[in-house]
């Protein structure tokens, strides 16, 4: 009789295994299928900001700003050509549910100075204080990120929800998976 009671506990244990695989399937299959939302919606904030210039960042010195008419460019923040903006982008990354949203390291380099992007993004992002001087952080980045927390949390959980509405009535229809 032990023998037997054994022998069914592993079957159950077996079975709820298959059905937490089943689970694990339905939630990858739903975020896989929001990501690319997501990192659009961040990708749009990022550039939104961008061109309204409405995250209150440090102004750029009169030197500069005078640097930037004489030779044609524009007076924003973050913009002097539209390389930076080209170069913001989203990338999914389906197998570790992950979304990039930024300058890519092969976004390649800047058309004036042959800097690469990426470093252009990263030094106004954080500032920087080097032998060229300072650059004061203007973030973009994490402040798009933090105005899109509870949207991108709610677009998980609603997806979230409907792999467990699905695994519910794919487990109520069959008995054993």
């Amino acid at each position: 009789m032990a023998g037997q009671v054994g022998r069914l506990e592993m079957k159950v244990f077996r079975n709820d295994m298959k059905k937490l695989r089943y689970l694990h399937v339905d939630i990858m299959q739903e975020l896989q299928e929001v990501l690319p939302r997501i990192g659009a919606r961040l990708e749009s904030t990022i550039l939104r900001h961008m061109q309204a210039q409405d995250l209150k960042w440090e102004p750029l010195s009169e030197e500069y700003k005078k640097w930037k008419e004489r030779h044609d460019y524009s007076t924003n923040t973050w913009i002097m050509t539209s390389s930076l903006q080209q170069a913001i982008t989203s990338t999914v990354n389906k197998s570790k549910l992950m979304v990039f949203v930024g300058v890519h390291r092969t976004a390649g380099n800047h058309e004036l100075s042959n800097q690469p992007l990426y470093e252009i993004a990263f030094a106004l992002e954080f500032g920087t204080r080097d032998l060229g001087g300072h650059i004061p952080e203007r973030p973009l980045f994490q402040p798009s990120l933090e105005e899109n927390k509870r949207s991108v949390e709610t677009t998980v959980g609603i997806a979230v929800k409907k792999a467990l509405k699905r695994f519910n009535e794919r487990m109520s229809s069959t008995p054993n998976p």
